[in-house]
């Protein structure tokens, strides 16, 4: 999940339409409801404020849909604007699902891997998921 969520989102997708695979969409579920209690890194958008953040918003693209490129937000502060930009969301690979191109996702991904405090360059083998998703209760 943390090297291809978007792959993984639209199989499970896909296996859900079709009704089958059940142990790999109660897996997936697992994992997804885990995810839930990482730690974050990354730090509210307000300058004054230092909190770490537990929200996110998207910008509105000109055409419709989503930019993948978040603001985040603890839960005081919010985008100073209500036109052109998403509600508050969760900081969750489940945002994904906003995209239904695989450039957003993919891009989506990589910047809700940033926010777990997962550096650009970090090889995500089996081990490193393994001791990842141990630490989350």
């Amino acid at each position: 999940m943390l090297r291809r969520a978007p792959d993984l989102y639209r199989l499970a997708e896909w296996a859900e339409e079709e009704s089958i695979l059940p142990k790999m969409r109660k897996h997936f579920s697992r994992l997804r409801r885990r995810l839930e209690h990482a730690r974050l890194y990354v730090h509210c958008k307000d300058p004054r404020c230092g909190r770490t953040a537990k929200w996110m918003t998207l910008p509105r693209f000109h055409r419709g849909g989503w930019l993948p490129r978040p603001y985040y937000w603890c839960d005081e502060h919010g985008p100073w604007e209500t036109s052109g930009i998403s509600p508050k969301l969760p900081i969750h690979f489940d945002t994904i699902r906003a995209f239904r191109d695989k450039w957003g996702q993919k891009k989506t991904h990589k910047r809700i891997r940033q926010a777990l405090g997962i550096k650009k360059g970090t090889r995500i083998t089996e081990e490193f998921a393994l001791r990842f998703f141990a630490k989350l209760s």
